[in-house]
């Protein structure tokens, strides 16, 4: 309903969701969204490689920088049901290179390396260990969270996520601070929002309501909170 209300207000050349987190996208519906609207839909799925499922009318991105689930230190995948528009993509990031010829312009260097594709191999072969680990960690902090009044975890699947966020009913940097006394490191992902870097502050967007407000934004950006998450952490660390 707010999509409608927004493609009947403005021309979008353009729509990217974001798996947020790690949170899987319903490619299904997102992909209904393209067949109704005819508006080219790019993911940003950067934390959801290994738990995102593919439809046939979205365009995929994925991540595998070192904070991702499956980090190998740089480096990432994009994923297309248009064959001619993934050649093009492998092109530009091999200087928009063909046959040893540039026939691409506005080609960078954004090739896998050597060594790191080397990561890669390696971090395949402990993925699956690792997913079933995190998998394991989130569990747990499930579990002893549900007993913590109007603390909530992020719904769906029990997917292993890139971070693990908690939404609590208190301003996070003051719980941050007394976590931190008791030597317990936290983090405050991706703030300030984007609309309050100075780059994109002249950024035209649209809030439920017509106005410049995102209220639900500016809410997540008080009352979040991430938590330790990694494959090295014992019950005694959660509890």
């Amino acid at each position: 309903m707010i999509a409608r209300r927004v493609l009947d207000r403005v021309h979008l050349d353009l729509i990217m969701p974001v798996a947020a987190f790690g949170l899987p996208l319903p490619c299904a519906e997102w992909d209904g969204f393209v067949a109704e609207t005819k508006v080219p839909v790019l993911a940003d799925a950067a934390a959801a490689l290994g738990t995102q499922t593919l439809g046939k009318r979205v365009h995929w991105t994925f991540s595998m920088h070192a904070t991702k689930p499956m980090g190998i230190g740089e480096g990432g995948l994009f994923v297309s049901f248009d064959a001619t528009l993934a050649e093009r993509v492998r092109r530009l990031a091999n200087f928009g290179f063909d046959a040893r010829l540039v026939r691409v312009a506005g080609g960078t260097n954004a090739k896998l390396s050597e060594y790191t594709a080397a990561v890669g191999l390696a971090q395949l072969e402990r993925w699956p260990r690792m997913r079933a680990v995190r998998s394991l960690v989130l569990q747990d902090y499930r579990r002893r969270l549900a007993n913590v009044p109007d603390v909530a975890m992020q719904s769906g699947e029990d997917f292993p996520p890139a971070t693990s966020c908690v939404r609590i009913p208190a301003d996070a940097a003051v719980v941050a601070e007394g976590l931190a006394r008791a030597g317990i490191e936290t983090r405050r992902w991706y703030l300030p929002p984007l609309y309050e870097h100075p780059v994109f502050g002249d950024t035209p967007r649209i809030g439920p309501d017509g106005g410049r407000r995102l209220p639900a934004t500016e809410y997540l950006a008080t009352a979040l909170l991430g938590l330790p998450f990694n494959t090295r952490l014992s019950t005694e660390d959660v509890a």
